[in-house]
């Protein structure tokens, strides 16, 4: 995600925020050389974090000729059903004894995934103004600004008052003519 600067702004009013720190996005950053000097429309890129989750690969025995997936939960395996989802029983100490035997001509095992993921560091904020400068946010809230009752009754009194004024200047013509 990048942001991209405003005249006025400053480097760690961008972090605050962004929910960040100035240390952080200096990090993210590293062609800004001095924090002062930041230009408008320059882009600015988020902090991001990378996650790496490594899956074990699966675990087959062969029963009676039969090769059958198994997954290990707690300390004991229980064969994998063909809907994926678990056996009641786990699977007999003979069995359990060869797929703890690396060795075991029985047990076929398969190498695991490595997955990398990279997400923003930062929290997804509430704040449906995050990230405006404030001339920004106050041409937002011009828009949605109504008018109040105040506004609506003096209105009405400028009316009235104006009614009154034209009916006087008619009763005043009347006398005179």
């Amino acid at each position: 995600m990048a942001y991209k600067v405003k005249s006025g702004d400053t480097l760690s009013q961008i972090a605050k925020n962004m929910g960040t720190t100035l240390k952080a996005l200096m990090a993210a950053n590293p062609q800004i050389k001095n924090a002062n000097k930041i230009k408008p429309g320059q882009s600015i890129k988020t902090p991001t974090k990378t996650t790496t989750k490594t899956t074990p690969g699966t675990t087959i025995i062969s029963v009676f000729g039969k090769d059958v997936e198994v997954k290990k939960k707690g300390d004991k395996h229980y064969r994998v059903k063909k809907d994926g989802s678990l056996a009641k029983n786990p699977v007999s100490k003979l069995q359990q004894a060869n797929i703890n035997n690396p060795k075991s001509n029985i047990v076929k095992r398969t190498g695991g995934k490595t997955t990398t993921t990279t997400a923003s560091a930062l929290p997804k904020s509430r704040n449906p103004y995050a990230g405006m400068s404030k001339s920004e946010m106050a041409a937002i809230s011009m828009k949605k600004k109504k008018p109040t009752a105040l506004a609506d009754k003096n209105k009405i009194r400028k009316k009235t008052g104006d009614l009154i004024a034209s009916a006087a200047r008619k009763s005043l013509a009347k006398k005179r003519g």
